[in-house]
């Protein structure tokens, strides 16, 4: 099989993977928005990424190493294996005993046990890591799909029912435990690979010295991106938080659903050309094109229809998340972008370069909502998208550099997708309180969506007929052929 019959046949699968996985876990994460209220998820979410924070510690990027390395011995694998096990383990009690500062710094005692729970999953996640990555290697997606589907599946059905009998915050602890415990025990099932002894000290230098640009990259990229809940959750409190986790999940969702689908297949094709910078090129090329075209209707449509949006799929009790996801929207849809970007600089070797980049727009990050959080959710929103803006130049140059990317080459593939939009953005408002008076607010907001959409789909036809048939014709060749 060809790297192209290859990289479709993943991006059907990956595409799959992620409009199921993200619509269950959407779906248990709308039940329980309805059951519990903003606290419980503030204090969940403070929780976790208190958590995530400890576990990039823990993290020594052996996944990328063995996605990109071309020869792998089985000292290799077990030795990435081991020391993520090592790792994860000493995080686990690391986290487990530092619960209780953790909760008195955020001034919030019921967090001790919540986090003392949550410091399982560093060692339930990491038995199955080697197995996640040689899968990727393969570029083997459907069994991927089949582990993330049924544990979102059976983690829900867990948290909801925990939900419904009343047990509060513990309803969300016990999802995230459940979810990461039947996705690792099904990746055992489908993968043959089993662990050995062969534990090597030069391999391990071997794979660390690309991981520790990777690792590094990874920390400095968290204080950036969650820096934003972590000052909320200590000035404004988990109420806030909570009205702010609403509004960001929806966004993080679609920037994993668009971006991150195709970001998942482009990182180990990309990795496996890379000696080819024609190939690279033309490549990035036709999933930025793919990217632009998604998600930019569904963010500028998000910052469209939100007053709509959030009563409906949340509840009345979520307004104050209205103006907030307005305004991230729009991160949203550069994230996406960023998303692409990311994975082409590192697939291709750069990671020292991925790492710097990372670490400045960190601290930028964090020094910014240090300054506004203060001004309320909005501002941190706003201060989240005013960054972002700013570091897309810095993209552009190095992606010139490095790949050979033309600037002027990108930004006209994104001409017609921001036509459209705003096409679309315009019809949608233009829309709102005409003849919709006499209809539920469901059926307001299915016809908004609709209508949107017919009108982005035929702006965007007319404006870039050839564009839109080719990108149709690419994808939809995989479909028949593997009958996904």
């Amino acid at each position: 099989m060809s790297l192209r019959e290859r990289v479709l046949k993943g991006l059907a699968w990956t595409s799959l993977q992620g409009m199921m996985s993200h619509l269950i876990s959407f779906l248990v994460f709308l039940v329980l928005a309805r059951l519990l209220g903003p606290e419980s998820f503030g204090l969940v979410a403070i929780a976790t990424v208190a958590i995530a924070f400890f576990k990039l510690f823990s993290y020594f990027g052996f996944s990328a190493a063995i996605i990109q390395r071309k020869k792998l011995d089985d000292e290799h694998l077990d030795t990435a294996f081991w020391a993520d096990i090592a790792a994860n383990g000493v995080m686990l009690l690391i986290v487990y005993f530092s619960a209780e500062w953790i909760a008195e710094f955020y001034q919030e005692e019921r967090l001790e046990p919540v986090i003392q729970a949550l410091s399982l999953t560093f060692l339930i996640r990491a038995l199955g890591q080697v197995q996640t990555s040689l899968l990727k290697k393969k570029l083997d997606f459907k069994s991927l799909a089949k582990r993330t589907l049924i544990a979102e599946a059976l983690g829900g059905v867990v948290g909801v029912w925990m939900a419904v009998e009343g047990f509060g915050v513990w309803s969300l602890v016990a999802r995230e435990i459940m979810r990461a415990l039947f996705a690792t025990m099904i990746l055992w099932l489908l993968s043959d690979w089993r662990p050995g002894l062969k534990i090597s000290y030069k391999h391990l230098k071997d794979l660390f010295g690309f991981s520790i640009n990777m690792m590094g990259g990874h920390i400095v990229e968290f204080l950036g991106r969650r820096s934003d809940a972590l000052l909320i959750g200590y000035f404004l409190g988990p109420v806030a938080l909570g009205y702010y986790t609403i509004a960001y999940r929806l966004v993080y969702v679609f920037i994993e659903l668009l971006g991150g689908t195709i970001n998942r297949v482009a990182w180990p094709a990309f990795a496996s050309i890379k000696d080819n910078a024609q190939r690279v090129e033309n490549g990035f090329y036709k999933a930025s094109q793919i990217v632009t075209i998604v998600v930019f209707p569904v963010f500028v449509g998000i910052c469209s229809i939100s007053p709509e949006l959030v009563p409906v799929i949340y509840g009345e009790q979520w307004q104050q998340s209205i103006p907030v996801l307005k305004v991230l929207a729009f991160m949203g849809l550069i994230r996406s972008l960023t998303k692409l970007y990311d994975t082409l600089i590192v697939s291709t070797g750069r990671s020292d370069v991925w790492f710097i980049l990372k670490g400045v727009i960190s601290i930028t990050n964090f020094l910014v909502f240090f300054l506004v959080v203060r001004e309320g959710l909005v501002a941190v929103a706003i201060a989240s998208v005013a960054v972002s803006v700013c570091y897309l130049p810095v993209y552009y140059v190095l992606l010139s550099k490095f790949v050979n990317v033309k600037i002027t080459k990108i930004l006209r593939l994104m001409l017609a997708p921001c036509f459209a939009s705003l096409m679309m953005c315009f019809v949608v408002l233009g829309l709102k309180g005409y003849g919709f008076s006499m209809l539920s607010p469901v059926n307001e907001l299915i016809i908004l969506i609709v209508i949107g959409a017919l009108a982005y789909a035929s702006v965007l036809f007319f404006s870039a007929k050839d564009e839109v048939l080719g990108m149709v014709r690419s994808v939809s060749t995989v479909f028949p052929k593997y009958g996904c």
